[in-house]
């Protein structure tokens, strides 16, 4: 069972700031995710400066909130969303490369609330 965390308001500026860094795939659904998990905000600015380290300063980044469809309670997760055009063995060895230096342990620090995973183009 999922610790439930009152909701709060994002700050405008965190917003602005992730804005830059990501981009929203269902943004109100996104920011309402956010709103309701606040602790996953420095887990994503942490996060870009790790993408970049791997996968490159040009590539993209979809937030997208997804029901896990191996949740006994069907809960939601905000997936960062890596958008790339590498071949799928190069890809692979990056994610492995970026799991073990942060994604695995946000995951953890999330809560299970936040998993990056990629998406070829």
């Amino acid at each position: 069972m999922a610790t439930v965390r009152p909701a709060v308001k994002v700050p405008e500026i965190n917003l602005k700031h992730l804005e830059r860094m990501y981009r929203f795939r269902n943004k109100q659904e996104v920011l309402n995710f956010l709103c309701e998990r606040p602790h996953i905000i420095p887990l994503l600015e942490e996060g870009r400066p790790k993408i970049d380290k791997f996968f490159g300063t040009e590539a993209r980044v979809i937030l997208e909130v997804a029901i896990d469809p191996e949740s006994p309670d069907e809960e939601s997760e905000l997936f960062a969303c890596i958008q790339t055009r590498l071949s799928v063995q190069e890809a692979h060895e990056r994610m492995k490369l970026l799991d073990e230096d942060w994604a695995l342990s946000a995951f953890a620090k999330s809560d299970g609330d936040l998993c990056v995973d990629m998406e070829f183009v």
